[in-house]
């Protein structure tokens, strides 16, 4: 748990998570005509995009960037551009146990300034 003698007004506490946009949509059953089935193009590729993010607990204020793919690399290349951005304060994130967020490459200037809260396994995780 946190405790409140470590916040102050150098401090930022930060819950972090991120997401999947795909650009492919999900077929249904549809009525139509009998003998006139509706044709749906395909563009022969899925494209999606990594959205990660960042809700400072005590203002609202929320970080969000961008990236290709949802993997360690891509994690790391986040919390760079977190550290930059908050690059006065110390940070404290609360994140989700997803395996990206537990990477051996995490580069050791990061504890200097940042630390994490892992959070219980969600339920669907169980």
């Amino acid at each position: 748990m946190i405790k409140k003698n470590v916040m102050d007004e150098n401090t930022v506490l930060l819950a972090q998570d991120e997401t999947h946009v795909r650009s492919y949509q999900a077929l249904r059953a549809t009525w139509s005509p009998k003998g006139e089935q509706k044709q749906i193009p395909t563009y022969g590729h899925h494209a999606q995009v990594t959205l990660f993010g960042t809700v400072d607990t005590q203002t609202g204020d929320i970080f969000c960037t961008t990236a290709d793919s949802c993997n360690a690399a891509s994690f790391l290349e986040f919390l760079k551009k977190v550290m930059k951005h908050y690059a006065n304060k110390k940070v404290i994130m609360i994140i989700d146990n997803a395996r990206i967020h537990h990477a051996k490459q995490t580069p050791s200037s990061f504890s200097k300034r940042a630390s994490s809260v892992k959070c219980p396994l969600s339920s669907r995780q169980e």
